[in-house]
């Protein structure tokens, strides 16, 4: 056993996990999921069969009957949303820590996964054929991925070059998504049916190929679609926040960054006073050289703001330099913050 029992767990919690996640494989054999971004304070847990949580307000399950009723199985274990890093790591102690052997290397899927498919699944998605062909777009992805799922077929992900202020773009890669953790190659009848130019998508037990070759994911809008490069002015806003350890999440609909002022768990900060960054822009996805300003200003838990802004820079109408001014609005949130008063 590793000298810290929750070595690996410790390390995914500051580098974050990849999509869809990371299995860890505790010390009595047992198996947990988890999912998380960088530095996250609350995390996804998927508990396999075998692993029980604590009766405890930090894990709240999924609706077994929801998942019933969506064709899942509890009894295959269950998903736990926003709980505390700390409980997370209470119960890999309370299995004996981590396990030394983690073999967290996505291996190849099971061959027999395709049986967890829907027997009839290929008769019922021949409407699909070429709807992905050159030219499409990531609501196209969203259409036709989100249907082969809902016909009970299996996750699958397009991988995007970048996204910028217009979307996705770039060069594209398909994926499936296993559930225990990785990314893995789609055969070339079945991607070539997808766009067209293959007549059948072969047989089922055929579509899954080896795992995907190791890759960064710098967005995702969880809904089938990734890119490597984030181009936006609020990518760079980002990175400037992380230079202080600050983390944020997505308000307003995607049109501003939401934070909260001292520890505060980042999905608690909307009850209590927090902060919220926008754009003199329509949305903080502008390009970094259309970049006209970011502010930064409180807000209370009506969502109503409170004084004045703590950064301001720009008119609104001329391009400043984003790097400059990200770093200017980082220093400025960090140093509010660091005056701020604990919860706790």
């Amino acid at each position: 056993m590793p000298s810290n029992p929750t070595t690996h767990f410790d390390h995914l919690m500051t580098a974050g996990t990849p999509e869809p996640g990371t299995r860890l494989h505790l010390a009595d054999g047992t198996f947990l999921l988890v999912q998380a971004p960088p530095g996250a304070d609350a995390v996804e847990v998927f508990l396999y069969a075998g692993l029980t949580a604590p009766d405890t307000d930090a894990w709240t399950s999924d609706d077994p009957w929801e998942l019933l009723l969506t064709g899942g199985n509890p009894g295959d274990g269950m998903t736990y949303r926003d709980v505390p890093v700390g409980a997370v790591r209470e119960l890999i102690l309370q299995h004996g820590g981590e396990h030394p052997d983690q073999d967290v290397t996505p291996i190849r899927p099971s061959l027999k996964r395709h049986e967890e498919w829907a027997p009839d699944l290929a008769a019922k998605i021949t409407d699909l054929r070429g709807r992905l062909a050159d030219g499409f777009s990531e609501y196209d992805v969203q259409e036709v991925f989100g249907y082969i799922e809902d016909k009970g077929g299996p996750v699958l992900a397009c991988l995007w070059e970048y996204i910028d202020q217009d979307g996705f773009g770039g060069t594209t890669q398909f994926l499936y998504e296993d559930p225990d953790g990785g990314f893995f190659e789609l055969s070339p009848t079945f991607t070539g049916w997808l766009g067209g130019s293959e007549a059948t998508p072969g047989p089922a037990e055929s579509w899954l190929g080896e795992p995907a070759d190791t890759f960064a994911i710098a967005f995702s809008d969880h809904t089938h679609n990734y890119a490597l490069n984030d181009r936006t002015a609020g990518a760079v806003l980002l990175a400037a926040l992380a230079e202080y350890n600050i983390k944020t999440m997505t308000g307003d609909a995607g049109l501003s960054f939401a934070i909260p002022l001292n520890n505060t768990p980042l999905h608690e900060m909307f009850n209590e006073r927090h902060l919220l960054v926008a754009s003199h822009g329509p949305s903080i996805d502008h390009a970094p050289e259309d970049h006209t300003g970011w502010i930064v200003q409180i807000h209370n838990a009506l969502g109503h703001p409170v004084g004045d802004p703590i950064h301001t820079a720009g008119d609104g109408t001329a391009p400043i330099d984003c790097t400059a001014d990200s770093a200017a609005a980082a220093a400025a949130i960090a140093a509010l913050r660091a005056a701020a008063p604990a919860t706790n």
